[in-house]
Order: structure tokens, then sequence, then C-alpha cells
């Protein structure tokens, strides 16, 4: 958490697991449209996809929030269309781990 401005990849000490930056610079979007609760959540785990969808969810916290805000159940929504220095992805790789 910088609490100024996004930060470079690797920028902050890893934390415990030995990853770094997965809290704290940008909010990240999410494939879910936003629902006011968790009801019409898929039972596996899928994202929540609805005809016409223009506002997603948005997880965990960015630099532009207070600290304590920040953490990955975070939940927030937003318009599709906006655009914002504190918001972004999350680039992900699978492991087979077998």
């Amino acid at each position: 958490w910088d609490g100024e401005k996004s930060s470079p990849v690797g920028k902050f000490e890893p934390n415990p697991f030995g990853l770094h930056d997965t809290a704290g610079n940008v909010f990240e979007w999410v494939a879910d449209c936003w629902n006011d609760s968790f009801a019409e959540a898929p039972a596996d785990g899928s994202a929540l996809e609805k005809p016409g969808c223009g506002v997603r969810v948005i997880r965990g916290g960015a630099w532009s929030f207070p600290v304590k805000e920040i953490r990955s159940a975070n939940r927030w929504r937003d318009f599709q269309s906006r655009r914002s220095d504190d918001t972004g992805f999350r680039v992900v790789r699978e492991l087979n781990m077998h």
C-alpha cells in the first residue's frame, strides 16, 4: 500500500507465503456481474453472468483507500465502462500441482 499512487510490481516485501503484490495496489476487476447478495451466484463457483451486465464486481483494495479497507474479501461494484488509475486486473497462471 502506497497511499499516493499505484506501485511497480515487486516494490514491497513478499507476504508469509512468498507472494508479492497481493493487496493494496489496485482494485481487481473480476468476471462477476454485480448482485447485492450471493443468492444468485452459481453454486459451482463460476462467475455470475447477466445479459447486458454493465456493473461488475471489483475486489481487494487500492492505493486510494485507507489501509484498513484493503483485504481480498472486500467486494465493491463499478461500472464496466469506468477507467481509473486505482482499478486493474491480475494476471494468473495456474500451476499443475500433481
